[in-house]
């Protein structure tokens, strides 16, 4: 997979990061990194694509573990800020659950 990485495009690495999202969000084991450092060169468009995508993917999490590892997946390119408009889309009880600490860096 890291002799691939650096043939794909950025719309390649945008599809990448939303399926590893989608399909392993609760999985700290597959190990990605190479997909967030590239998010740094993505163009504006490509980043708001991608944060509607995380906004999609945490309002659907029903267990709090699962959003909670979701979030320290996005801890990887996220500031403090965006990490806080990700999580208004989370389910309410589910917020409620988590503390400041567990979202912030």
């Amino acid at each position: 997979m890291e002799e691939v990485l650096p043939k794909l495009s950025n719309t390649d690495f945008l599809k990448l990061i939303d399926i590893h999202w989608r399909l392993s969000a609760d999985l700290l084991s597959l190990p990605l990194t190479n997909l967030y450092n590239k998010v740094e060169k993505f163009s504006q468009e490509e980043k708001e694509s991608l944060m509607k995508c995380a906004k999609e993917i945490v309002s659907q999490f029903k267990e709090r573990q699962s959003l909670k590892d979701f979030i320290d997946k996005c801890k990887l390119f996220y500031n403090n800020s965006e990490l806080i408009e990700i999580m208004r889309y989370a389910d309410h009880n589910l917020k409620s659950e988590i503390s400041y600490n567990d979202v912030m860096p």
